[in-house]
C-alpha cells in the first residue's frame, strides 16, 4: 500500500482508547481486586502457588559449563516477523551472540567470529559480539531469528532451524514454567564453539 499515514487514517477506522495519566486511580488495575496483587488470586484458583517463589537451578553439567539467556528482542526488530524488512536488516544483518571478554578469551573467541551455541536440545549459529557489560559465563542469544533469503519449507524453515533461539530452549520439567507451560529463557546450560562462515551458512 502506498500513501501517507494521514491518508491511511482518513480511509480506515483506527480504534485506540484515549490515553489517560494514572488511569488506575479511577479504574483500578486489571486484577480481580482492582489492586496490585502480589498474592495472585487467579493462580490460587488454578491450583498454583499464589506467591512468587524460588526454584533452584538443576545441578551443573560439566558438558555444558556456560549459561544461556535468551528471549531478548533486538531494538531493530522487536518481533520475530521483521527480518524481511530491508531497512531493518541493514541495521542488524546477522544474529549476534553477546559474550563477556574473559569468557570469550577462555573459549578462544574474538569479535565478529561465527560460533555455534549448543544445549542438550540443539544448537544455534550466531556472530560474536564481545561486550564488557556481559557477566562472565553467560551468553546472550537474541530471540526469533530466521532469514527470508533462506530456503522455505519444513526442511529449512527460512533458516530458523539454524538461527532461532528455539533450538536451544529445553522444555523438560527442570526448565518449564509450571504455570504457563513455556520454557524458561534464562539459566540454560550450554557451551560455545567456533565455526567457519561456511559452516554457519550450511
Amino acid at each position: 500500500m502506498s500513501g501517507s499515514f494521514q491518508e491511511f487514517a482518513e480511509t480506515y477506522d483506527v480504534h485506540i482508547p484515549k490515553l489517560a495519566y494514572k488511569k488506575y486511580e479511577k479504574t483500578g488495575f486489571a486484577t480481580p481486586s482492582g489492586k496490585v496483587e502480589l498474592y495472585s488470586s487467579i493462580l490460587e484458583e488454578l491450583g498454583f502457588d499464589p506467591l512468587p517463589y524460588w526454584r533452584e537451578d538443576p545441578a551443573p553439567d560439566p558438558e555444558f559449563p556456560l549459561s544461556l539467556f535468551t528471549g531478548v528482542r533486538e531494538d531493530e526488530y522487536f518481533q520475530t516477523g521483521h527480518r524481511h524488512i530491508p531497512e531493518l536488516r541493514k541495521r542488524k544483518p546477522e544474529p549476534t551472540l553477546f559474550i563477556n571478554p574473559k569468557t570469550a578469551l577462555e573459549e578462544g573467541i574474538v569479535e565478529g567470529e561465527w560460533v555455534s551455541v549448543q544445549s542438550k536440545t540443539g544448537e544455534v549459529r550466531l556472530m560474536t559480539s564481545v561486550r564488557e557489560g556481559m557477566p562472565e559465563g553467560l551468553l546472550l542469544v537474541p530471540h526469533g531469528w530466521w532469514k527470508p533469503e533462506e530456503a522455505q519449507g519444513k526442511e529449512h524453515l527460512s533458516g530458523a532451524w539454524a538461527f532461532s533461539d528455539a533450538q536451544v530452549c529445553p522444555d523438560d520439567d527442570d526448565f518449564l514454567d509450571l504455570e504457563q507451560g513455556i520454557p524458561h529463557l534464562k539459566g540454560i546450560p550450554c557451551r560455545v564453539a567456533k565455526i567457519t562462515q561456511v559452516e554457519a551458512a550450511e
